[in-house]
């Protein structure tokens, strides 16, 4: 029996800042509420290195290759720009496709410092966070369509 795509884990990188905040772990919430997506988390926000920013830059670095998508969250921005620059960076260099979350709640785009690289920006949506992990961390488009009902009276 051979392993599809669908069979092995996505592997996912969400930024950080070697903490595990209310946005990182809303982003856990999201991908755990999406049907029919298995992943694995490369990103590890309680492992900070001892060496101080060069020591994070290098774990940032070994964890965002091990990925094959990555989220950037547009609300680390605002908490530590050059963190989430250097992360949105090294995506870029690594030639990993860059999800960006805007700020949880709103509908303001991000800045142009966090999109000009992005593949796509994202709403808060389970859905379109899994169509979009799907499409390009494994080049698969999502086969589904909404239906709408009208009703006459």
């Amino acid at each position: 029996m051979t392993n599809t795509s669908a069979d092995v884990p996505l592997r996912i990188y969400v930024s950080h800042r070697f903490a595990a905040d209310e946005e990182y772990l809303r982003v856990l919430e999201y991908l755990d509420g999406a049907r029919r997506l298995l992943y694995q988390l490369v990103s590890a926000p309680d492992a900070c290195p001892p060496e101080g920013r060069e020591g994070q830059r290098e774990a940032w670095r070994r964890q965002i290759q091990a990925a094959e998508v990555v989220i950037l969250l547009a609300a680390h921005f605002d908490l530590d720009p050059e963190a989430v620059a250097f992360q949105a960076r090294f995506a870029a260099t690594a030639a990993k496709p860059l999800l960006v979350l805007r700020r949880f709640g709103s509908v303001l785009e991000p800045l142009p410092t966090l999109t000009r690289g992005a593949h796509a920006v994202l709403d808060w949506n389970a859905r379109s966070l899994a169509d979009a992990l799907r499409r390009f961390g494994r080049q698969q488009e999502a086969r589904r369509w909404d239906t709408i009902e009208f009703t006459s009276e």
